[in-house]
């Protein structure tokens, strides 16, 4: 029997995801399963992921981790802890339309978009296939991060350009992208030297029509609630996205400490399915990020 696995950046409310359609692989470890008992009491244990290579030693300078900066309070309140968001996000799977608004108080669309930025980020020898999932955020720290994303969300609500495709991606004039391109703090360009100013213009007008316009879309889990059979946790774990780190640096170095813990385990049509969630801790509160879909299948 072999795992595949469904990887579905929900977006907070802003993605719809088919989990018979949605497919492709992941880099992140699930949690351990666990057996079910009880509904889930406990707080999540948190830990370390496991490491899968050994560390080697290197003599240059520590870097600074997790930079936060200042300047930007999340929208929303956020869980008041992990068993919170546990509860929140199995009452979300349990109900029958599975409306992502219920996750809308653990939901800061700002900083999923800063996450996005620096999880896609695989460094500046990276090729680049798909420019909107390109890192444009490389070097700033989350708070600035979040501060542009929120900027350019103001400028083009203003600018109110076509929505194309179904309302998938925005399309701007020409005088538009200037001025969107002209916001981009320029002290940050050196931080993209492996691409020409053309080639990140184009990333930077791929990224904001995309993302922008999933901002702004509202849209249901095209998941058939009432087929599924779902577990509920006796204890939890939550791990760090340790294995991410390595691949995309800027998620570790300017983001805050990003989890995932596996949320529950269900039986769709005779198909074992896990639901996992990634998620951050800002001040004390924690913050929906993402989830993804998995199921086993025989080969």
């Amino acid at each position: 029997m072999k795992k595949k696995q469904l990887v579905c950046a929900v977006l907070a409310a802003v993605m719809a995801v088919n989990v018979t359609a949605c497919s492709g692989g992941a880099d992140q470890e699930t949690t351990p399963a666990v057996t079910q008992t009880e509904p889930a009491t406990t707080v999540p244990e948190t830990t370390e992921e496991p490491a899968t290579e050994t560390e080697e030693e290197t003599t240059q300078a520590p870097k600074e981790l997790h930079v936060m900066g200042e300047g930007y309070t999340p929208s929303v309140p956020g869980a008041e802890s992990e068993l919170e968001l546990y509860q929140k996000m199995m009452a979300f799977l349990k109900s029958e339309e599975m409306d992502a608004k219920q996750l809308d108080d653990m939901t800061d669309k700002v900083m999923i978009l800063a996450y996005l930025s620096k999880k896609n980020d695989g460094g500046p020898n990276k090729e680049i296939a798909s420019t909107y999932q390109y890192n444009i955020t490389r070097g700033m720290s989350f708070c600035d991060t979040c501060n542009l994303i929120a900027e350019y969300k103001k400028a083009i609500t203003e600018m109110d350009p076509v929505l194309v495709e179904d309302g998938w991606y925005y399309q701007f004039t020409p005088e538009q992208f200037n001025t969107l391109y002209e916001m981009f703090p320029k002290e940050y360009i050196s931080f993209h030297e492996d691409m020409t100013e053309e080639q990140f213009k184009e990333a930077l007008l791929s990224y904001l029509a995309v993302y922008m316009a999933f901002m702004e879309m509202d849209t249901l889990l095209d998941v058939d609630g009432s087929a599924i059979v779902w577990e509920e946790k006796s204890k939890l774990k939550a791990y760090e996205l340790t294995k991410y780190y390595k691949k995309c640096p800027d998620l570790e170095e300017n983001f805050p400490r990003a989890y995932h813990m596996e949320i529950t385990k269900a039986n769709i049509d005779g198909r074992l399915v896990s639901v996992d969630v990634e998620y951050t801790e800002v001040d004390g509160r924690f913050y929906f990020l993402n989830e993804t879909w998995y199921y086993d299948v025989y080969e």
